[in-house]
């Protein structure tokens, strides 16, 4: 399987990550619902309008995440991407995560109206898996 495919599967079959920001050298990580859309190859996520998480990509764009596998498989980590507002909006979305991720709709609702979608962009991510690394150029 090449690179690029390798990457959309573990994407596909990916439903958290965790991601670290950080703003005046305070790191902070979260674990997010996500989906991959392997046409942009972007990595799409909802949060609130309201969360301190919206403020911190503000002060600064530039994130790393890696995914948090449900059980044995490959790793995907990701250094230097930038986050942004997406042109995605949630109703867009909610199916894809819905599907991925039973319950969710619950946490959904807990935003209410203040639902905001980002999504991260980046050029290079690495495939780990049984000690093995595959450095995927995008």
């Amino acid at each position: 399987m090449e690179p690029k495919e390798q990457l959309a599967e573990v994407m596909k079959n990916t439903s958290l990550i965790a991601l670290a920001s950080s703003v005046e050298d305070l790191p902070n990580v979260r674990i997010l619902d996500i989906f991959f859309d392997e046409k942009q190859n972007v990595v799409v996520f909802p949060t609130s309008a309201l969360s301190p998480k919206v403020k911190e990509f503000e002060a600064n764009d530039t994130v790393a995440f890696t995914t948090i596998p449900q059980g044995p498989g490959p790793v995907v980590r990701v250094q230097n991407a930038t986050v942004s507002k997406s042109d995605w909006s949630i109703d867009e979305i909610k199916d894809t995560l819905i599907a991925h991720r039973p319950g969710f709709e619950m946490i959904l609702k807990g935003f209410g109206e203040n639902v905001v979608v980002y999504e991260i962009s980046f050029a290079k991510a690495v495939i780990a898996e049984k000690g093995q690394k595959t450095i995927v150029e995008l």
